[in-house]
């Protein structure tokens, strides 16, 4: 067990690396829950995969016209 002042045996810079990754991921998906919400209300999985494929197209637009210096 380590104490607040040992350092663990996982180096720095793969707990930066975890980090990096883990902001990016969450930023994607409060991103969606704001567009969308969590809840998916549809009837069957054809549908409910067809909202949310159209949730991810539309956050990828709206990320490709930022990184194309345009305002969403």
């Amino acid at each position: 067990m380590y104490t607040a002042r040992e350092s663990s045996p996982v180096s720095c810079t793969e707990v930066a690396a975890a980090v990096k990754v883990r902001g990016r991921v969450e930023h994607v998906f409060a991103s969606q829950a704001a567009m969308g919400g969590q809840l998916v209300r549809t009837i069957g999985l054809a549908r409910a995969r067809l909202k949310i494929g159209l949730n991810n197209i539309v956050y990828n637009l709206r990320r490709w016209t930022y990184l194309q210096g345009v305002a969403a």
